[in-house]
């Protein structure tokens, strides 16, 4: 079995203590690249075993996200992904960092993290990474691209449950009494350290027993690599479908036989404009341009928001199923309607917005290049910027 108990070793360019880890447990160090946004540095040994029993022991589920991912291949056969991280806009940071273990594949990779498993960001820059954070972070990671280029990509499904509370999509194991027992948000890590391309992802997947903890939420993959070969990996009712070539996910199953039963489906707009636009891109800039098109600060998906605007009183009906998209035509039209009901949306700092929990942003839109194994990031602190991470973990602001 896999899974030992080891301790955690850093290799970083550091500049931020941690005054809470345990003493026998090695210092986890930041360095700031923009505000809520950190450089975790490398982790060479995981604890594989404390992420398995936290995970278990810690309903921490990610309920506060709704994604989007599209990949595409270009005429000189590269393979590119764009991909926004979209969630109830937190307060808490962003991390970049690597992973270089022995006998496993050199990773990239960032992680969001949301409720009780982190502090807020300014409790991390005057107090550091406490030892659970350290030991579980590089489980944590919503995108991993590794040394062969192979990316896999997180998105959640929204859970539903039938009038009886029974849920529709729960997924207690897809393979019980396997030598692996993996939560579905540590699925990342699993296969990015352990496979070269989605042939051997699937392949893997499938001897591993992949669990959900929470009834009303799994969650779901993009992979590709840098053959051209992408799809999109679903878990529900304990069982696993992989989709060939299905290039974009957002929020809702793609596997029919699980969408029919779907009555509240999320990103619905989101997959349909990626979808119909997705021959136009051809080069990165392309991708990152389609992806703004489709982010938080765009659109307005009521299924994801705690207050209803679906009110007469506006004169304007919105249906749950659909992501309504926010051009310059009718923004300030729905940026009214909102207020109308009571929710403030602009000239709010990042904090008010996480206090008031009804705001939604796009934190971070990658575009990721299977070939030449790069992850280029634009962080929603700082959209003037761009940051280029290759895979040896360098990071560069290139404009």
């Amino acid at each position: 079995m896999r899974k030992k108990l080891l301790s955690l070793l850093l290799v970083v360019l550091m500049i931020i203590p941690c005054s809470s880890c345990a003493n026998d447990y090695p210092t986890v160090n930041l360095t700031k690249v923009f505000d809520y946004v950190f450089d975790a540095g490398t982790f060479t040994v995981l604890d594989y075993d404390f992420a398995s029993e936290y995970f278990k022991n810690n309903y921490d589920n990610w309920g506060d996200g709704g994604c989007s991912a599209i990949a595409k291949t270009l005429d000189d056969g590269t393979t590119i992904i764009g991909r926004n991280m979209d969630l109830n806009v937190s307060n808490k940071p962003a991390y970049i960092f690597r992973t270089d273990v022995k006998d496993h594949y050199k990773t990239i990779n960032l992680a969001y993290t949301f409720r009780k498993v982190s502090p807020d960001y300014n409790e991390i820059l005057a107090n550091g990474v406490p030892d659970t954070l350290a030991r579980v972070l590089p489980f944590m990671a919503d995108d991993v691209l590794n040394e062969k280029g192979l990316y896999i990509e997180v998105n959640m499904r929204n859970g539903e449950a039938w009038p009886t509370g029974d849920s529709k999509f729960s997924c207690s194991g897809t393979n019980p009494g396997a030598d692996e027992r993996v939560y579905m948000f540590e699925l990342p890590r699993y296969i990015g350290e352990n496979c070269a391309s989605v042939d051997e992802a699937i392949d893997y997947v499938h001897t591993l027993d992949v669990y959900s903890m929470d009834d009303y939420w799994n969650y779901c993959f993009l992979l590709a690599d840098s053959s051209g070969k992408y799809g999109i990996l679903e878990f529900a009712c304990n069982e696993i479908f992989f989709h060939e070539y299905q290039p974009c996910q957002t929020n809702f199953y793609i596997e029919p036989t699980l969408n029919q039963f779907e009555e509240l489906k999320c990103g619905v707009g989101r997959y349909n404009l990626l979808m119909e636009n997705i021959d136009s891109v051809k080069s990165e800039e392309d991708m990152f341009n389609l992806m703004k098109r489709v982010s938080y600060s765009q659109v307005y998906d009521p299924y994801n928001s705690e207050f209803d605007v679906r009110s007469e009183s506006v004169g304007v009906t919105f249906f749950a199923t659909y992501d309504i998209l926010m051009d310059e035509e009718n923004k300030e039209f729905l940026y009214e309607c909102f207020e109308a009901l009571g929710s403030p949306v602009r000239g709010l700092s990042r904090q008010e917005k996480q206090d008031i929990n009804e705001y939604w942003e796009s934190s971070f839109t990658e575009v990721v290049n299977c070939n030449e194994k790069t992850i280029l990031v634009r962080f929603f602190e700082n959209e003037n910027k761009v940051i280029k991470i290759d895979i040896d973990g360098n990071i560069e602001i290139i404009k």
